[in-house]
């Protein structure tokens, strides 16, 4: 089950982005299941660098850097 305690045991910064959820856990919460289960990002990803085609794999990091980055999740 995703908690901010497991966020916190993980290596997130999760008191950063409960900060920028106005310290709503639920809140916070679905956002970050939402952005872990975005497969079609991370699957965007994968296929630009197995094309090879590195700029589309950096817009693809980049937009993924993003949301991971605002909600803290650092260790990904």
């Amino acid at each position: 089950m995703l908690t901010v305690d497991a966020l916190r045991t993980f290596g997130a910064k999760v008191d950063e982005g409960l900060a920028r959820c106005m310290n709503n856990d639920a809140f916070y919460l679905r956002l970050v299941k939402m952005a872990v289960e975005d497969d079609a990002s991370f699957d965007r990803l994968a296929q630009a660098v197995e094309a090879g085609d590195r700029h589309a794999a950096f817009e693809a990091a980049h937009d993924l850097k993003g949301v991971l980055g605002n909600l803290s999740l650092t260790p990904i």
